[in-house]
């Protein structure tokens, strides 16, 4: 298969849990004796994210690569350096959680991914300015 047609079934996979996990703030998520206060408002969120993938959001974004058979180096690198940009860390420690919501998000219609004027490079000499 080509380049498109595995980009198309990899977001075509994570699309649904992207808008799942939008539904149910992280902020909502504890683990103290107080989650049911919090979950209980986000009942219907908890059960979306639940149906689209439960815990094995939690695993390894390399399974899902696996799952869809994506093969492409363009590809794998592409998402190889946004897991190490966003964690330090490559698809296969990366939890699919993380790239579920950043793929969602990314490439939704009207969004740009913006980079400083001068790259990272420009906000070092920043924090040096005197």
């Amino acid at each position: 298969t080509n380049i498109s047609e595995q980009w198309r079934r990899l977001m075509k996979r994570i699309s649904p849990l992207g808008e799942a996990i939008f539904a149910l703030p992280s902020a909502a998520v504890r683990s103290d004796i107080f989650v049911a206060l919090t979950m209980g408002r986000y009942a219907p969120a908890l059960a979306k994210v639940i149906l689209a993938g439960g815990s094995s959001l939690q695993e390894p974004f390399s399974k899902i690569l696996k799952e869809e058979k994506i093969t492409d180096p363009f590809i794998l690198n592409w998402l190889d350096m946004i897991c190490f940009l966003l964690q330090g860390a490559t698809t296969k420690d990366a939890p699919t959680t993380l790239m579920a919501y950043m793929l969602s998000d990314f490439y939704r219609p009207n969004v740009a991914l913006d980079f400083p004027v001068g790259g990272t490079k420009s906000i070092v000499k920043l924090s040096y300015v005197e």
